[in-house]
């Protein structure tokens, strides 16, 4: 997915229930181009779990100013509070960039005790909630 405008970027990578991974690059940088056929493939391994998009900075000049750019290719995480920016500076390869991305999503386990099941499983509209029940006192 192609992002070109600030509105665009606030519209989809500040959205609070939705986490962006972006490469900001130039078309004419060489480490892009060598980061192209891998970013592909990171998309396919994020689908489903983490939004992945791509900025040209030579066409969205402003865009990539506005957003602290100053090499090529930047990758940054917008998490899912819709404010945290979070730059990549890892191993450019699909497993390593999926690793990090993934790692960035919160959990959203919550314990709950055998006296807070009924509270806790209280229908709600926008919820869907799971209880699973064990013994073990901690997860593995």
């Amino acid at each position: 997915m192609k992002i070109s405008s600030d509105a665009d970027l606030r519209k989809k990578a500040m959205n609070p229930n939705e986490m962006w991974l972006i490469n900001f690059y130039s078309p004419s940088c060489g480490h892009c181009r060598t980061l192209a056929p891998v970013y592909q493939k990171l998309a396919k391994s994020l689908k489903n779990l983490v939004n992945v998009a791509v900025v040209n900075c030579q066409e969205s000049q402003q865009l990539c100013g506005s957003n602290g750019i100053k090499a090529y290719p930047t990758i940054k995480l917008f998490g899912y509070d819709g404010a945290s920016v979070e730059d990549y500076n890892g191993e450019r390869t699909v497993k390593a960039m999926d690793e990090w991305a993934t790692s960035r999503i919160p959990s959203i386990v919550q314990k709950v005790s055998s006296s807070d099941v009924a509270e806790f499983t209280k229908q709600t509209e926008d919820k869907v909630r799971v209880v699973i029940f064990s013994s073990k006192s901690t997860p593995s």
